[in-house]
């Protein structure tokens, strides 16, 4: 089949050179192709190659030819010094012909982006000179309009056009598809020179966008943020089939039909000129020693340091047993210098006072590196596996991360990176990373590219939110704003994520000692005179490259400035006290200010397992832990990985298995599982094959089990294909995402799981099912959950243009001959049906179907059993009879009654007229209504037809339920469709009823009008919580019910809960699970029965995202654990077990689950996130060092927190709260007290606040202000001289007259008013002033005294006695202070907290309003709640309240308001709810 290759692609990548070039990424244009049957693909990206490695693997991945490409910036030449800067600009397209030629095109682009010698100017570019000089390992297009040969000088031209025709072997002119005249006339041109020259003709797109979609969201992206292409009016930049583009060239017309094809077919002969070439993928460990084993041996068996390890308890021959081992493995994986390379950066970071923490990642394994004091943890005091760092087997890049604090890591990167380690060989860069749209900066960039009110947009924009799914942060907004704003998020789903602009990694650099210029490419961005590598992380590590992790934790600058002001060693796991009681206790107190342990979670779980009761029941059980040991535990436990057995660990439950080495082997961490090493250790020890042979989990569904696709088509699970989309769970809203891998796992015993409303699905045991508990296995569900089943799902744009369907009339037709359709063969074709009004409907669909004339039809009349009449309608006019005849074998529809489906084609159209017509016609046949159950209902023998309808009707918002029943006297079954519920019955109505006609209409809309009920139900949990807000209010449960809904609502009997009642019910109490479920796009189904169903053929897919899909309309996980660093397959491990540690230890098959069960659930639960043992003791030995300098350097650890967290108001109001609870004062900045920065007085036990922490103050002016502490000012005027003498802006005075900085010497509003008077008489340097503006005679008095008068002003003034005077008269004035609520303002707005703390017991119930936000429902959007965080007057005590919206509106408060608490609750979660307050005027 003929095909093309598309080269000029532009992804969003371009927008990181050129604004807004594109939001289309690299993965949907490769998937376009793939589908396109296109053989060979390049992108050439606006003056960059970024992420090409990325690309190559996608493009081989789908089956093609990857082409390294890029549209390169031309410039005839870069002027000298001194000269204007040329902005030509011009176009070409280069492509690398071989691995040497991707390597001197990377080289190009590196030089292109140069800043600094002139080669970037409003883009990156290379000149003629460059160009000409390439080597035929480099392909030449000469682009778009944008061309030298298009819009350049005429030197240009002529230099450009000898250089092609003397390399018309790699060089091509490019024509380009638009249909504009400027293209036009360029193609003619082009041909013209092609003819002249020999010069090949090659077709180039220039595409920007996908489709069409893409183009207009690319629009209103643009527009929004002002950008605008003058040149682009009349391009068409979406992809383009074969047929299309053949199509536009004949449009265009420029061009002869043998010029453009041939132009066409030259895109390929280009690809085959490309030779195909392979990645280096190992490790390329930089070389840095000629000698460098005999270096680290030196080192590493040194006398000194082998004597160091053994002091620490260990026999010399086990110390140089693992250090042999270790040196061997960096031997096999060629990584001696690698280890060098870290004992340098260290050697130079201690060398220059700067000290990293004790550890991090799987480096801390690693002997030899404790030994080179890279970390400062012992492996084998600990018991950490090597192999964890490295293997001789290990299959990825072994990492060493290194925790700094903020300001040694850049230090030690500045180094690295502009001196390149001061190693002659070693070439250093930074890493890209890429700048996005977030979810509210699209919302803001797309409203005001629509044009919409800016209010509007920011009300829609301030809705966005964060949520917490599976315990991640999600950003989101609520599905009513979607709803109400379809065509803003329409576009604002295509540009999410689109990139913007590049940055680089704030920790990562890499280091080689390869040439990465030409071997990944480099680029540089403003203001920044480093290189930074053009391919990501992921990227770097996928192909070998060595990167320094340096990461910046304040923690390790808290312990080494605490300890150097403390005047004692710096602290390490080697030197301090692990077993120091008061240190312990005060943990156990308080975690404020401890590492990983200061958040609610933390402090709880501290309280319970270090509390004697727990702690000493671990004890009694694990004789040898530690409290160390249990902090590290603690560390793992408070992840989602200890989710599982959170509740039984804080309860001092050991978990013991009767297997000596298994209990020794998870002794530390109370005998569970969850950390990283323990389960690896376990899966090698005892299930009999490495770690790294483990693959990965997958559980399973049955084959035929219907899946529910993105565009609302089904398709079975086995023809599910990865890249393709499904219907997800997503927070209670029914997205879509894509599916990323597949499995078939044979055959395996399967259950059938019965649920209300004939859902049901058959899957393995241990498949998990969403129901309201979470995730639940098949085998652990009751008659008591419920299941999840959509009642709504995504509108999609199903990407067809309107006139490419069917009309109205047509496929209204087409439903209803599937209904009352005689349609299996063209003889027989006929439409059978009661109602006269439906045949005439009929008639008129054919006679509409775009054939010309009018339609003659055969007419029979019978009569009918149930009916009076049936009317047969035959269509005898050939020529409609052929068309109909056509559709249906088109669309696949000429099939009996049994094999009826709905066309593929239509199950992927979106929820329109069209469709709506097309289910009209069936439901205008075959469908009917049950009076008794009030539901309207659809017949069919065809299974797969009704359950297509069922999704098919979810487009709309419309519920229903599929019975089945057997046909009597037949061998097969009738199944029943029925819509049943009162919102689903509207829906119909709007959307489908109007298009029935006959008296079906009247039939139908009978029951809509009948029916009032929600006819579903929700799980019992929805009346445990309606109960718990009743126990939470000490209220009965009558009392409430009589009061909200004025009936007794039984909550207490055995009946589920009606859907109707739960939605009254959280619209009037606060139920926010409830609330959630019965807003949500989904309605819940009870599991009727599990029961064994034989042995089938089972699947399973994985979803990206959202981990979950839905089958035969039940949500199901899908059930693929990735697994910490590797994935395991769970069955492939417990096998494993059986046939190893089941067999050793003679052990039942009960004895044996009850081991292995428990343990695989913990790996389940490491899925979400998990630490490992290493990485929880070296953070356990921060939160340690922190604790023990918080107990005995109080002060000094205080102050080291206010100075290292600056800037960050969070983080300094949780010190000054532990600082008060310590009855610590935080002085604030007065003047002769305060430096640049916090320090402490051990006399007063307090803490002076920095000046420069102040917002907007001037460090230098700080340290000016602190060294006129001495200075004797009998006035603040004298003061004012000397500050305005340093040039101190106006401003920062004001700032420190507001806090009060220079209170010695008046109140604010006095000094204020001081100061004013001071930039009155022009920072009293004034020499004259007129009469007319002096303000008052007091003022014309004081100046007669200290100036000469004449008759219209004063001169030679003397302003320093002037201003005295004016000051003592201030002063005399009794102007008092500002109030306390402006003074609060002030303190937050410049110190980010609030200073003013009584310590008086009836100032504690006034608190100020330091945050507020109204609290909405989600569906009704009415306010419920009002949630604030206040700060006590009295106690100085940071604390959240709710209150409830009805008491806020009678008494409505604003941010920095005080109130007084009058009455107030806190519920079993802990929430205070305030009941009554009041204003308090301070």
């Amino acid at each position: 089949m003929a095909n093309y290759v598309p080269y000029h692609v532009h992804t969003m990548l371009s927008n990181a050179v050129t604004n807004i070039d594109s939001v289309t990424t690299y993965k949907q244009y490769i998937e376009k192709a793939k589908a396109c049957g296109m053989t060979a693909m390049a992108f050439s990206e606006h003056g960059n190659i970024f992420e090409w490695v990325h690309k190559k693997d996608a493009i081989e991945a789908a089956g093609m030819k990857y082409i390294h490409a890029m549209e390169a910036y031309l410039t005839e030449r870069i002027p000298d010094e001194g000269e204007e800067k040329i902005h030509d600009n011009y176009h070409c397209v280069l492509i690398a012909r071989n691995w040497d030629g991707v390597k001197e095109l990377n080289v190009l682009q590196g030089k292109a982006f140069n800043r600094v010698d002139g080669h970037y100017y409003y883009a990156p570019r290379i000149t003629f000179a460059e160009l000409f000089s390439t080597s035929n390992n480099i392909i030449i297009t000469t682009a778009c309009v944008a061309s030298a040969l298009c819009r350049g000088t005429e030197s240009a031209k002529e230099s450009y056009l000898r250089f092609l025709t003397r390399h018309k072997d790699r060089c091509f002119l490019e024509v380009q598809h638009h249909n504009t005249q400027k293209q036009f006339e360029y193609n003619r041109y082009l041909a013209n020179l092609s003819r002249e020259t020999g010069l090949r003709l090659i077709a180039g797109t220039d595409t920007h966008c996908l489709n069409a979609e893409h183009e207009l969201g690319r629009s209103a992206l643009q527009r929004g943020k002002g950008v605008f292409f003058d040149d682009e009016v009349g391009w068409d930049l979406t992809w383009k089939t074969y047929d299309e583009l053949v199509e536009a060239y004949r449009t265009q017309d420029a061009l002869s039909e043998e010029e453009y094809m041939s132009a066409i077919n030259n895109t390929n002969v280009m690809a085959d000129m490309i030779e195909t070439f392979e990645l280096d993928r190992s490790f390329k460990f930089p070389r840095i020693y000629e000698n460098g084993e005999d270096l680290l041996n030196n080192k590493l068996f040194s006398e000194e340091t082998i004597m160091s390890i053994v002091n620490e308890g260990f026999s010399r021959d086990e110390v140089i047993e693992r250090l042999r081992m270790e040196v061997d493995t960096f031997k096999a994986l060629d990584s001696i210098d690698y280890i060098l390379l870290e004992d340098y950066i260290i050697s130079y970071a201690h060398a220059h006072d700067m000290w990293q923490g004790p550890a991090r990642g799987s480096a801390a394994s690693s002997l030899a590196l404790y030994a080179l004091g890279t970390t400062e943890v012992n492996p084998l005091k600990y018991g950490f596996y090597f192999w964890r760092f490295m293997d001789k087997s290990k299959y990825s890049m072994p990492d060493i991360d290194v925790d700094f604090g903020q300001k040694d890591r850049d230090a030690i990167k500045e180094w690295m990176l502009a001196k390149h380690l001061d190693l002659p060989t070693i070439k250093t860069c930074e890493i890209i990373t890429f700048n996005t749209i977030a979810l509210k900066g699209a919302i803001r960039d797309i409203g005001r590219g629509l044009d919409m009110p800016l209010d509007e947009v920011d009300a829609i924009a301030k809705a966005v939110h964060e949520e917490t799914v599976d315990e991640n942060k999600v950003v989101t907004i609520d599905d009513s704003w979607r709803k109400k704003y379809p065509e803003l998020f329409k576009y604002v789903d295509i540009v999410i994520g689109t990139i913007v602009s590049i940055g680089s990694h704030p920790s990562g650099v890499v280091v080689s000692d390869h040439d990465i210029a030409s071997e990944f490419g480099l680029c540089y961005l403003k203001d920044d005179p480093y290189p930074v590598a053009c391919i990501n992380m992921k990227e770097l590590d996928s192909t070998g490259w060595v990167k320094e992790d340096l990461l910046g934790l304040d923690n390790v600058t808290l312990i080494n400035e605490t300890c150097k002001l403390a005047g004692i060693e710096r602290l390490s796991p080697k030197t301090i006290d692990f077993e120091d009681d008061a240190v312990w206790n005060s943990i156990k107190e308080d975690t404020s200010l401890i590492f990983q342990m200061n958040s609610n979670y933390g402090q709880r779980t501290v309280d319970r397992m270090l509390s004697p009761e727990v702690y000493n029941k671990i004890k009694k059980q694990i004789p040898n832990m530690t409290r160390l040991d249990l902090l590290t535990f603690i560390n793992a436990l408070i992840r989602p990985c200890g989710k599982g057995v959170y509740d039984d660990a804080t309860n001092g439950i050991v978990s013991k298995t009767g297997i000596k080495e298994i209990d020794d082997l998870l002794g530390s961490s109370m005998g569970y599982a969850i950390m990283q090493e323990p389960q690896m250790a376990f899966v090698q020890e005892f299930c009999g094959y490495s770690f790294l042979e483990s693959d990965k989990l997958r559980k399973c569904v049955a084959r035929d089990s219907r899946v529910l696709m993105a565009d609302g088509s089904l398709k079975n699970i086995e023809d599910v294909e990865v890249g393709e989309y499904v219907c997800t769970f997503d927070n209670y809203t029914c997205s879509s995402s894509k599916v990323v891998s597949k499995s078939d796992n044979g055959t395996k015993s399967v259950v059938k799981i019965k649920c209300d409303s004939g859902f049901n699905i058959r899957c393995t045991l241990d498949h998990k099912v969403l129901t309201q508990r979470g995730y639940v296995e098949a085998k652990d569900l009751t008659t008591r959950d419920f299941v999840f089943t959509p009642k709504t799902i995504k509108r999609h744009n199903d990407g067809i243009k309107s006139n490419k369907k069917l009309s109205n009339d047509t496929l209204w037709m087409l439903g209803a001959l599937i209904g009352d359709g005689t349609i299996f063969s063209k003889e027989c074709l006929a439409f059978t049906n009661s109602d006269a009004k439906i045949i005439e409907k009929f008639k008129m669909s054919v006679s509409q179907i775009g054939v010309k004339g009018v339609p003659e039809f055969s007419i029979s009349v019978a009569d009918g059993k149930t009916v009076d009449k049936v009317y047969g309608c035959k269509i005898k006019s050939s020529n409609f009879k052929d068309c109909v005849w056509g559709l249906l074998v088109r669309f696949d529809l000429n099939h009996k009654a049994a094999e009826k489906e709905i066309p593929i084609q239509i199950q992927r159209y979106s929820s329109t007229e069209k469709l709506a017509h097309f289910l009209a016609g069936m439901f205008n046949t075959d469908s009917g209504y049950n009076i008794g159950r009030q539901t309207i209902e659809y017949y069919s023998i065809s299974k797969n037809l009704v359950y297509q309808l069922q999704a098919q009707l979810l487009k709309f918002g419309i519920y229903s339920q599929v019975g089945t029943k057997s046909v009597s006297g037949y061998d097969y079954n009738s199944y029943t469709l029925a819509i049943g519920d009162k919102e689903s019955l509207r829906l119909f109505k709007d959307n489908i009823l109007c298009y029935i006609v006959g008296e079906k209409y009247e039939e139908l809309n009978s029951i809509v009008m009948l029916n009032n009920t929600g006819r579903y139900f929700v799980p019992d949990s929805c009346k445990k919580e309606f109960i718990q807000y009743c126990y939470d209010r000490n209220l009965s449960i009558r009392d409430v019910s009589l009061e909200k809904f004025g009936i007794e609502i039984k909550v207490k009997n055995n009946y589920n809960l009606n859907i109707d009642d739960a939605k009254e019910m959280c619209s009037a109490v606060y139920m926010p699970e409830t609330y959630a479920i019965v807003n949500s796009d989904f309605i819940m189904q009870r599991v009727i029965s599990v029961c064994d169903d034989g042995e089938d053929n089972v699947y399973d897919i994985g979803v990206e995202n959202t981990h979950n899909f839905i089958a035969n309309g039940i949500v199901v996980h899908n059930c693929v654990a990735k697994k910490l660093g590797t994935r395991d397959q769970l069955p492939i491990i417990k096998e494993g077990w059986e046939k190893n540690a089941k067999v050793k230890y003679h052990l039942t098959d009960e004895q044996s689950d009850k081991i292995i069960n428990p343990f695989l659930q913990c790996i389940l639960d490491a899925t979400r996130y998990s630490f490992s043992l290493v990485h929880s003791l070296s953070y356990s030995c921060i939160s340690y060092e922190c604790a023990y300098l918080r107990y005995h350097y109080p002060l000094q650890y205080l102050t080291s927190c206010l100075n290292a967290w600056n800037g960050d108001d969070n983080k300094t109001a949780e010190a000054i709260e532990y600082a008060n609870s310590r009855k610590v004062k935080i002085l604030a900045p007065k003047f002769r007290h305060a430096k640049a920065e916090y320090f402490y007085d051990l006399a007063t036990n307090s803490i002076y606040k920095g000046t420069s922490s102040i917002k907007g103050l001037n460090a230098g002016y700080s340290d000016f202000l602190y060294s006129l502490k001495d200075n004797s000012y009998k006035t603040f005027t004298d003061l004012l001289y000397d500050i305005q003498a340093s040039g101190m802006p106006r401003d920062q005075v004001e700032t420190l007259i507001k806090l009060d900085y220079f209170e010695e010497f008046g109140t604010c509003r006095e000094l204020a008013t001081i100061f004013k008077q001071f930039q009155f008489f022009k920072k009293g340097e004034a020499k004259t002033i007129a009469k007319s503006k002096i303000p008052d005679e007091i003022t014309m008095n004081i100046i007669k005294r200290n100036a000469n008068e004449t008759e219209k002003q004063f001169n030679k003034l003397n302003c320093h006695n002037i201003l005295n005077e004016i000051e003592q008269y201030i002063m005399t004035m009794n102007l008092g202070d500002v109030d306390i609520k402006t003074k609060i303002a002030n303190q937050l707005e410049y110190m980010g907290y609030i200073g003013i703390k009584t310590d008086k017991s009836e100032d504690r119930p006034k608190i100020v309003i330091l945050e507020m936000k109204v609290m909405k429902q989600r569906e009704s959007v009415e306010p419920w709640g009002v949630i604030i965080d206040a700060q006590s007057i009295g106690s100085g005590k940071r604390s959240s309240y709710t209150v409830p919206y009805k008491l806020y509106k009678k008494c409505k408060f604003n941010k920095n308001d005080i109130i007084k608490i009058r009455d107030w609750y806190k519920n079993k979660r802990g929430y205070f709810y305030i009941t009554d307050y009041e204003f308090v005027v301070m």
